[in-house]
């Protein structure tokens, strides 16, 4: 089977594409299907088409967004034109699309079926965020962005789903037909993330005590992650474990949010007790998970987490909010724990009932080992080739 995949995220590289999809793209190559990635870089100018591990890269210029319209539309456009020109030449026998981005690709030949991946509601992602109703503004942009959305759906003939909460949502709230929408979550690579992995000079490299039990946050830095009142949290602990050390490692995406939480770092005098990492080269991350005591993510909304995935595939207690695809992956108290967003009390005691019984927390980690082991690219990929099995014989 031949598949084009459609992702703008200005990568200047094909690792960058988006790791999941490119782990996705690798288990689908074992099963002998072709990939073809119409993807953009941050470079204006062209940059020749190449293979990358048997991945065929279609690379879009990037164009600078103005506006909000700006912001999808010349992608959009450009990796239509792209798109079209594979179908014109018969490279490709289905299209999978995984952003609001590639909305024209509904214009494309009616003969080539296309699936879409639904990751995550934004409407409920920013009602959570602000905890009230939206701006006036918001409601304008978040509306455009909705009708945008539901043309896709509309036009697809099969609705990838990674939380079951989403599929439901999109069936029960958005009246989009049942008979098209599949749930298949996210994937992990359990040979890169794995217990065995030696982390045991980390520590030392990073300047961190060794008898400092280090919790480990990662993810992009602003207000949807919910590290203000992991700081916090941390600040109570600090009480009866005086070495706790926060580790959090992640892009900056809101720098107002992040001097907010640097402040707060500084007025709980946890400077020796937390550290930022921003970039660190992903071939590195299973040493920094294994390093760790206790993963933890805190955030307001979540679709299906791959870090979620790989600390549990590194065999790691996780403790996360209990919302969409995390209640997919965790029974809490059996391979992890579920904690309130928002909710600094429900955190530190969390995070304290696992510090101080460390049979408790083993038995969370071996669970949630054995459960990630279920969610291997492969098997993912599998499930992915029944989807567009069937909607190549509709």
């Amino acid at each position: 089977m031949r598949i084009c995949r459609i992702y703008n995220n200005l990568s200047p590289n094909p690792e960058g594409f988006g790791i999941g999809l490119y782990e996705l793209s690798l288990a689908q190559q074992k099963l002998g299907n072709d990939i073809y990635v119409i993807n953009r870089t941050l470079s204006s100018k062209r940059i020749k088409n190449l293979k990358y591990n048997n991945i065929s890269f279609n690379f879009i210029p990037f164009i600078p967004e103005f506006n909000v319209l700006n912001a999808f539309i010349p992608f959009g456009v450009l990796s239509f034109f792209r798109l079209n020109q594979l179908i014109k030449n018969k490279l490709i026998d289905l299209i999978h699309t995984h952003d609001i981005d590639t909305i024209y690709a509904i214009r494309r030949n009616k003969n080539v079926p296309l699936v879409t991946t639904f990751h995550v509601d934004k409407r409920v992602q920013m009602l959570r965020i602000s905890g009230k109703g939206f701006s006036f503004f918001t409601k304008i942009t978040e509306n455009i962005g909705f009708q945008f959305n539901y043309l896709i759906w509309r036009k697809s003939n099969a609705i990838i789903c990674i939380s079951r909460q989403t599929m439901h949502r999109l069936i029960n709230n958005y009246r989009v037909p049942s008979s098209k929408i599949y749930y298949i979550p996210n994937g992990v690579n359990i040979k890169r993330f794995n217990p065995t992995i030696n982390s045991s000079d980390l520590k030392s490299s990073l300047k961190i005590d060794q008898n400092y039990p280090i919790i480990l946050f990662v993810g992009q830095i602003y207000l949807l992650k919910g590290l203000k009142e992991l700081i916090i949290a941390i600040s109570k602990i600090k009480k009866s474990y005086p070495r706790v050390f926060l580790l959090i490692i992640g892009s900056i995406k809101d720098r107002r949010y992040f001097k907010t939480i640097k402040s707060l770092i500084k007025k709980n005098k946890l400077v020796e007790n937390v550290k930022f990492l921003e970039k660190i080269p992903y071939s590195l991350m299973p040493r920094f998970y294994r390093a760790a005591d206790i993963f933890i993510l805190p955030s307001y909304s979540e679709g299906m987490p791959k870090v979620l995935l790989e600390a549990m595939a590194s065999r790691l207690c996780v403790i996360t909010t209990n919302l969409e695809g995390n209640k997919d992956l965790i029974k809490n108290n059996i391979n992890g724990i579920y904690i309130e967003p928002k909710n600094t009390s429900d955190i530190s005691n969390n995070l304290l009932k696992v510090l101080q019984d460390k049979k408790f927390k083993e038995k969370l980690a071996l669970n949630a080992w054995k459960t990630a082991q279920e969610y291997d690219w492969f098997n993912i990929a599998q499930k992915i080739q029944e989807v567009y099995e069937i909607v190549l014989k509709r």
